[in-house]
């Protein structure tokens, strides 16, 4: 095991020998080991079993998140992670404060510290998809690949559970639009409206950004039966 794992099983969780941990290899499975060695430098095991992770959602999220700051861009992470979101795009977008070009391969290999450690703690089956920053336009026009693409706008008047369940009758792979602190700008709207994105809101209040993507998640995976 890396370092980094062998310090936390040791050090952190205070685990031993005949101690068992569920190991997962981001492929579906996750492994029942039995720890035959550990120290901080190496833990060592013997798989007893192997069995398909039934964590994951059918329907697979794409979030693009604007970018906000730090710790609250970090808090969607993590617990987008947790509710089982597929895959992070932050969004670089007309009123953002912080451009995607201030984010460097550190920025990334924290991100996904981030969520490989929320994968761990709510047992997913598979560490979500981390993608360099990118740009409204091309975002916009990369989202509408998928079965069904999803707007947050406040000032939007469609929205509500029936109207999300009807976007998203027989759709697998959902993406989600959500915009900085004051929202999107109306060229913004406009052109993802035109490229076939769908404008939604979130009822009548309104969410600050880190909560709104969380909010919309959990609605998208409620409604296609994902949360049980």
């Amino acid at each position: 095991m890396p370092n980094e794992i062998s310090q936390q099983i040791c050090k952190v969780l205070r685990l031993d020998v005949g101690d068992a941990v569920i190991v997962l290899d981001n492929s579906g499975f996750q492994y029942t080991v039995i720890l035959s060695q550990v120290n901080p430098k190496t833990v060592a095991g013997k798989i007893t079993s192997k069995l398909e992770n039934r964590a994951e959602p059918e329907t697979k999220i794409s979030l693009y998140q604007a970018l906000i700051p730090r710790e609250k861009f970090e808090t969607v992470l993590q617990k987008g992670t947790e509710i089982g979101i597929d895959r992070f795009v932050p969004l670089e977008t007309k009123r953002t404060l912080i451009k995607k070009n201030t984010y460097g391969e550190q920025k990334l290999t924290r991100w996904t510290r981030i969520v490989q450690e929320s994968s761990e703690q709510s047992e997913r089956g598979f560490i979500p998809e981390i993608v360099s920053p990118t740009s409204f336009k091309e975002a916009i026009l990369e989202a509408v690949k998928s079965d069904v693409a999803l707007l947050a706008a406040e000032r939007e008047s469609s929205g509500g559970s029936p109207g999300l369940l009807a976007l998203l009758e027989n759709s697998k792979k959902v993406s989600l639009f959500i915009g900085p602190e004051g929202g999107f700008e109306d060229s913004e709207l406009e052109f993802a409206q035109k490229a076939g994105v769908k404008l939604i809101n979130l009822g009548p209040r309104i969410f600050r950004s880190e909560t709104a993507g969380l909010v919309l998640a959990t609605l998208v995976l409620f409604s296609t039966g994902d949360l049980g």
